[in-house]
């Protein structure tokens, strides 16, 4: 029997120590470190830093509750936009839009 190998995915290594972060069951998602590897069971113990050991939480080590950290060092920089954010942006265009069509008719109907 072969030992089974975690999933290939960008920005997050699989081994003891490494750093991601992971979305608890408050839906808020925290920096942690990979404790254990469970690759019977394909799961990872996952520690979130700065929180008692009592709140350490399995995860299938395909969960979309896992994802890399360095996307949060890209948000906080600016370079990598959150979808809240984008879809603020788009909110924001479309109400910039708005206002200029009803300036532009409103001016169009002014008598000088």
């Amino acid at each position: 029997m072969s030992m089974k190998t975690p999933p290939d995915r960008s920005g997050i290594t699989f081994e003891v120590g490494a750093k991601l972060e992971a979305r608890d069951h408050h839906k808020n998602w925290y920096t942690a470190t990979i404790e254990k590897i469970d690759y019977d069971k394909e799961r990872v113990l996952i520690h979130y830093l700065q929180w008692s050991r009592r709140h350490d939480e399995w995860f299938q080590w395909n969960s979309p509750y896992l994802r890399p950290k360095e996307r949060v060092s890209l948000r906080r920089q600016g370079l990598n936009p959150t979808r809240s954010q984008a879809a603020t942006i788009s909110r924001l265009v479309t109400i910039m839009s708005t206002i200029k069509n009803f300036d532009d008719k409103f001016n169009s109907q002014r008598v000088v």
